[in-house]
């Protein structure tokens, strides 16, 4: 037990010097490890936002489609716009009664976006399809 008090405090007089001596080989070493903790925290910081934006982007998806089934659930034909009803129609998550009706007849049709905040619909500008 002696012994290892004695091996910690020689330890500490040496770092004791080496502060006081000011190794360059000591600092450079240092500041190179800050530099690496700061790009590792930054790398954290990234991902932590990509995950909360991946889950963010899967609950409104989640939402289209409960808003889908409700809407089915009570008779009303609709469908999340695929392919190139989806390029045209760019932002709209559902239109009633279908894709094809609303690129013909966006007068007969009733288009829907849906949005978990009201920070994403104030974010959004619903593109007008057609002549009003």
């Amino acid at each position: 037990m002696f012994g290892n008090f004695c091996t910690k405090m020689d330890k500490t007089k040496k770092t004791r010097r080496h502060r006081e001596n000011k190794d360059p080989h000591c600092e450079n070493y240092i500041e190179k490890l800050k530099n690496e903790f700061l790009e590792f925290a930054k790398a954290i910081q990234n991902l932590e936002k990509h995950l909360g934006n991946m889950r963010k982007a899967r609950g409104g998806k989640s939402f289209e489609k409960i808003i889908l089934i409700l809407l089915r659930m009570i008779e009303i034909t609709c469908e999340i716009p695929k392919g190139e009803y989806r390029n045209r129609l760019k932002r709209i998550d559902i239109v009633i009664p279908s894709s094809q009706q609303a690129i013909n007849y966006p007068d007969r049709s009733v288009f829907l976006t849906c949005k978990r905040t009201l920070r994403e619909r104030w974010k959004q500008e619903v593109p007008q399809v057609g002549p009003n």
